[in-house]
């Protein structure tokens, strides 16, 4: 049985239409009277405006028919449904815009706000407001990337100096040139180089530059020193940035032609021998 004002399948035991809250026995009874109107010999002009009506509204039941599985979404629901997941999206995005994971959520969520808002006749503001929240965790994300870039940039360039430096060796006027020989037998490759005067708090500049010394070879370093000054630190590093420091080498006794810097490490703690 069906209603016969909304076309709802009704149950036998239903006594109200749960669809439109239509009474089932006042529609048992409208179809009663049409089975009567069938029965009559034949349609009267006269009859009354009540059976009339009647006959209408069995028509209008008749027109009515069964709908088999679940009935179809109204496109409206659908772009609804659409625009609250671009607007979650747009939101869980933002949050962890940060990360890559965020970057690809805002993404989906523009697709999804732009669907919605092509496929709506009216502009939905939840879509609207999933676009805009989208475009701004990318526009997070993006400047997210770029700090990091740059920052690794800077990061690299501090690696390759990491101590900084008030003066440069061999800046100084009145200053000691002096061809100094570095011998590495440290077991380990040197990535960086460091001297200071010992009255010096800081190291002063990477002597390898962009060069490493690798274990068991030697390198050449034009060393200047002062004459006021001849007893030296000295400090290496490894590529983790890993320091043994080598304290009060002195030139006194060295050649003005030249010197050697013999650099030990045992593991623990390192050892140097200036002749």
């Amino acid at each position: 049985m069906f209603c016969t004002n909304c076309g709802k399948r009704l149950e036998d035991e239903w006594d109200v239409c749960p669809d439109c809250g239509v009474a089932v026995n006042s529609q048992e009874q409208t179809e009663s009277s049409y089975q009567t109107y069938q029965a009559a010999p034949s349609y009267q002009q006269n009859q009354s405006e009540d059976t009339y009506q009647t006959n209408q509204t069995y028509q209008n039941y008749q027109m009515y028919q069964p709908i088999q599985g679940e009935p179809p979404k109204k496109p409206e629901t659908v772009c609804q449904g659409i625009s609250i997941a671009s607007l979650v999206l747009g939101i869980v995005g933002l949050l962890l815009s940060c990360i890559v994971i965020g970057a690809i959520l805002c993404i989906i969520g523009i697709i999804l706000s732009l669907v919605a808002l092509v496929k709506q006749d009216k502009k939905s503001g939840i879509a609207i407001a999933g676009f805009i929240t989208s475009v701004i965790g990318i526009m997070i994300a993006v400047v997210m990337f770029l700090f990091f870039i740059f920052d690794d940039i800077g990061s690299f360039e501090s690696r390759r100096n990491p101590w900084n430096s008030s003066i440069d060796i061999g800046e100084e006027e009145g200053t000691i040139v002096l061809d100094l020989k570095v011998e590495n037998r440290t077991g380990v490759d040197i990535w960086y180089l460091f001297a200071s005067e010992t009255s010096s708090d800081s190291w002063e500049e990477d002597m390898l530059g962009d060069s490493v010394l690798l274990d068991g070879e030697s390198v050449n370093i034009t060393f200047y020193l002062s004459e006021d000054s001849l007893i030296w630190d000295f400090a290496m590093a490894d590529s983790s940035e890993n320091m043994v420091e080598f304290y009060n080498l002195d030139f006194s006794a060295c050649s003005p032609e030249g010197a050697t810097l013999v650099l030990e490490y045992d593991g623990d703690e390192g050892h140097a021998r200036l002749y």
